[in-house]
């Protein structure tokens, strides 16, 4: 029950760049099923790399803390080289002596068999390009609403705790659209596998060196679709997280916006209440002359109620000063933390 509580929390901290857990051996993610563990103060995933600040991590029954950490995915699923995938290769040719009297047909099934993993492999790397091409249309078309909500977030004076919580998602969605593009590009550029060469075959007509080349082309595109189904896995958790992250923020800028925001919808106007600054700071021309009517039968304070901010409440105070009988009186209400939304401006007779 402890392992499966310490393993939620970890999947929920791995979602966070403070405090963030992870697997140096899942490639920054964390499922708690690999042996190892790192926990940061701050993490970076951005592209290629990824970067720790301020870590300890458990590996091996060993802990160690490191002030900055560069996580090289290719320390992770690095490239076979030319070198590895001949010593492969020569292991693969030695089998075929042990069997000498068989070794035609045993090379035929293996050619066959080869050709159908080839096959396979291309499949899953073309899939794979074809998601990643997918993904960095869909990051694009996530910015152009990222950018909306950052506007949107600028223009609101009223600050309180859900226009902070937007924010935060806000700069979640900017680390997770950022990872999800750079991992992105990361696989469009890798281009350095190992292929065959038509000039060995060309030199040694046999089907045994026909065999080693459909291997050559097996074992480097294996190598190949491992790392990029690898990288679009990588790509595709932080567009999900990117995506729901921003579906987040704008949900809590619209409760901001509706629900704990005085403007023109909460602030109807009433018998003795009178909106005369709307949206754009325009003078509301009728509920102006509302308030005049109202104003030569009414004997008592009149409250102004504003932003200190706004700059329009001095011209109008001065203008309904001017106006007012010896039975009258004016007094302004300015709030100082800009809690009116869209700077309007409320004209009220009495208490």
């Amino acid at each position: 029950m402890v392992s499966k509580l310490l393993t939620w929390i970890g999947k929920v901290l791995n979602w966070s760049p403070i405090l963030h857990v992870s697997s140096d051996s899942d490639f920054g993610s964390f499922d708690g099923s690999k042996d190892d563990f790192r926990l940061s103060l701050l993490t970076l995933s951005l592209g290629q790399n990824k970067y720790y600040f301020i870590s300890a991590s458990f590996n091996n029954n060993e802990w160690r803390v490191n002030i900055f950490h560069n996580l090289d995915f290719f320390n992770v699923c690095p490239i076979s080289t030319e070198k590895e995938i001949e010593m492969k290769n020569s292991a693969y040719i030695d089998s075929f002596n042990d069997r000498a009297e068989e070794t035609d047909e045993i090379v035929k099934r293996h050619i066959e068999l080869l050709k159908e993993k080839i096959t396979q492999n291309r499949t899953r790397i073309s899939n794979s390009f074809t998601k990643l091409t997918g993904y960095r249309s869909l990051v694009l078309a996530l910015s152009g609403a990222g950018v909306y909500l950052l506007t949107e977030i600028l223009k609101s004076r009223a600050i309180d705790m859900y226009l902070g919580i937007s924010s935060t998602f806000l700069l979640l969605f900017i680390l997770y659209g950022l990872s999800a593009f750079l991992q992105i590009t990361f696989a469009l550029k890798i281009k350095a596998f190992v292929k065959s060469s038509f000039k060995e075959f060309k030199d040694n007509p046999t089907s045994i060196e026909l065999a080693k080349s459909f291997y050559t082309d097996f074992v480097s595109l294996n190598n190949e679709s491992q790392i990029i189904v690898s990288i679009t896995k990588n790509a595709e958790k932080y567009f999900n997280r990117s995506f729901i992250v921003l579906i987040l923020a704008w949900f809590w800028l619209f409760f901001h916006q509706n629900t704990f925001s005085i403007n023109e919808a909460i602030f109807l106007p009433t018998e003795n209440e009178f909106v005369v600054m709307g949206k754009e700071q325009k003078l509301q021309t009728e509920q102006m002359s509302a308030f005049f009517s109202s104003l030569a039968k009414y004997q008592g304070t009149i409250y102004v109620v504003s932003n200190t901010s706004n700059q329009k409440v001095e011209t109008l105070t001065l203008f309904i000063q001017s106006i007012l009988t010896e039975n009258q009186k004016l007094s302004p209400i300015l709030l100082k933390n800009d809690y009116l939304d869209n700077d309007v401006i409320i004209l009220k007779l009495g208490e």
